[in-house]
């Protein structure tokens, strides 16, 4: 009852706050479309194509946004998803079955099927699946991450059922911000509501088993990692960090100092007009050529 009282609550107020905040100012894009299914079971499993101009072959950005595995919405990140567009990038964001009427495994089976889908229509959009990243933030972050490990880590996808035709190399990298990547330390976090959240989505399903942090070994991609001093979830960041440092993975931590920057808050980047938002979304954007190479087109 908690997690739907919760769930209730957040929707509303990611309602409201698109409307009016999320998605102002945003950029001209060369193309957009809405609500493109990737899986015909659910209303929910649909996704936005953000376009940059131009007819070239250009690199992918797979955008898997938060909300606590029980809520959140691809249509709050449209003015962000503009911004990566309007860098050079085709933007793939989107929406998944939400917990608690769809715990784990399923978002991430939606994930999985999203994926495949881009893969085999990214053409279509002028897109390059040769170079192609997966971000997201919060609950996003967690799912890119895991799916990324999963990757690697076949025993993942063997225990929750997940099918891929990815292989380990397919994804080139990962832009995760502010997210969740070990639910045995998340309630230590002590973010209002997380556990409650994270019980509805594990359903009573293994905590290890849901958090890629234990599946990370040296061919994790390399990794993009932000956050903030004022966020709960900061630790699950440096967490991660850490476990990439000591397998030698390629990564890069940005973390707003809690003085420096005090409005840099859980979500910050849903927020675009903030000083740590346009500097995490600059800096971003300065890692993936590290990782993609030149942004020339075909």
């Amino acid at each position: 009852m908690i997690a739907y009282l919760e769930k209730l609550f957040l929707t509303i107020v990611d309602a409201v706050a698109r409307t009016l905040i999320y998605n102002t100012n945003a950029p001209k894009v060369g193309a957009v479309f809405r609500n493109v299914p990737y899986a015909l079971d659910d209303s929910k499993q649909r996704m936005d194509i953000v376009c940059p101009a131009g007819d070239s072959r250009r690199p992918i950005i797979v955008f898997i946004h938060g909300g606590g595995w029980v809520s959140g919405n691809k249509d709050n990140y449209l003015r962000l998803c503009k911004c990566y567009a309007r860098e050079g990038y085709v933007v793939f964001s989107i929406n998944y079955r939400l917990a608690p009427r769809f715990p784990f495994p399923l978002p991430l089976h939606d994930i999985a099927l999203a994926i495949e889908w881009i893969v085999l229509h990214a053409s279509e959009y002028q897109g390059d699946p040769t170079r192609l990243v997966l971000a997201g933030d919060s609950a996003g972050a967690h799912m890119a991450a895991w799916f990324a490990a999963g990757l690697r880590e076949r025993q993942l996808f063997d225990n929750t059922t997940i099918k891929s035709s990815l292989s380990p190399n397919d994804v080139k990298g990962l832009l995760l911000f502010y997210g969740i990547y070990n639910l045995k330390t998340l309630k230590e976090t002590g973010f209002p509501g997380i556990w409650s959240a994270a019980k509805a989505f594990l359903n009573g399903a293994s905590e290890e088993l849901a958090s890629p942090i234990y599946s990370i070994d040296s061919s994790f991609p390399p990794s993009f990692i932000c956050c903030s001093e004022r966020d709960w979830l900061c630790s699950q960041s440096l967490e991660l960090a850490q476990q990439l440092e000591e397998k030698g993975v390629l990564h890069e931590t940005m973390v707003f100092s809690k003085n420096q920057y005090p409005e840099a808050c859980h979500p910050f980047m849903e927020l675009y007009f903030l000083r740590c938002s346009k500097q995490a979304f600059k800096a971003s954007i300065t890692f993936l050529p590290t990782v993609l190479g030149h942004m020339e087109c075909e």
